[in-house]
């Protein structure tokens, strides 16, 4: 059994109560299906999320994205959605995805999640989500040996279309939790990632709304260059906490990095 740092949890939970009261809630992931938020996260790999909505309005205009009958026009169920992309050759499906960018990369992307997914649950992602046959880590290393996917994509995956609880650790995750001196000597993907899921409850809504909070606040305050630190409602912690303390496994040291 896990045991969480009493310290490290209460500090990210103060970090996650801060930002929802400042922000409100985030509602993510934005999309009418769970097979539309995996096509959006193969799209918004390397690119800003404006790039990857493009790209998934040129296949909604195509008949490429699930649309629910209540939508203007005719329903696309995800079956069909998800077979339509997979008979569109890569060559003229990277052509529709070409505002995401690295098109042609990305288009042999989406052809292997989506077979993936056709193997697995024939495009029926909340059966494949409220099945009890694949732990959610069962799920992860199959999503990691898929080509181009990565442990972010994975997560993203994983969290927002399958409802698992596997935290998303990104580049604003990461540049808030430095600024704030909590990130492991050893800042790795899996060892951030470990550390905020040893630390917190393991409830998918949780690191759902804690993700989201991360990229808006990152957005509006802890940019990457000249951070509005007296602005975030975060500011008023960043020198607050000066000592260290033990997270499961690593030894985190509480000092300023800028």
């Amino acid at each position: 059994m896990k045991t969480r740092s009493p310290l490290g949890g209460q500090r990210l939970m103060e970090i996650y109560q801060q930002l929802h009261e400042a922000l409100g809630p985030s509602h993510w992931w934005p999309a009418e299906s769970p097979l539309e938020v995996i096509i959006g996260a193969v799209l918004a790999q390397n690119t800003a999320w404006s790039n990857a909505e493009k790209a998934i309005a040129v296949l909604a205009s195509n008949n490429l994205i699930p649309k629910p009958s209540e939508a203007e026009g005719s329903a696309v169920s995800p079956q069909e959605a998800g077979k339509a992309l997979l008979e569109t050759p890569e060559e003229a499906l990277g052509e529709l995805i070409r505002p995401a960018g690295f098109f042609r990369q990305k288009a042999r992307r989406l052809h292997a999640v989506l077979s993936f997914f056709e193997e697995s649950c024939a495009f029926d992602v909340p059966e494949l989500a409220n099945s009890r046959r694949h732990s959610t880590s069962e799920l992860r290393a199959s999503l990691l040996r898929l080509e181009g996917v990565g442990p972010e994509t994975a997560d993203s995956i994983l969290l927002y279309a399958l409802k698992r609880p596997s935290f998303v650790v990104d580049a604003c995750t990461m540049r808030i939790l430095g600024r704030h001196s909590l990130l492991p000597s050893a800042p790795t993907y899996e060892n951030v990632r470990r550390m905020l899921m040893d630390s917190l409850p393991q409830e998918t809504a949780l690191y759902n709304e804690f993700h989201a909070l991360f990229v808006r606040a990152a957005k509006e305050w802890c940019r990457k260059k000249a951070p509005l630190c007296s602005a975030c409602p975060l500011g008023k912690k960043l020198w607050a906490w000066q000592n260290t303390f033990e997270l499961p496994g690593m030894n985190i040291q509480l000092t300023p990095l800028f």
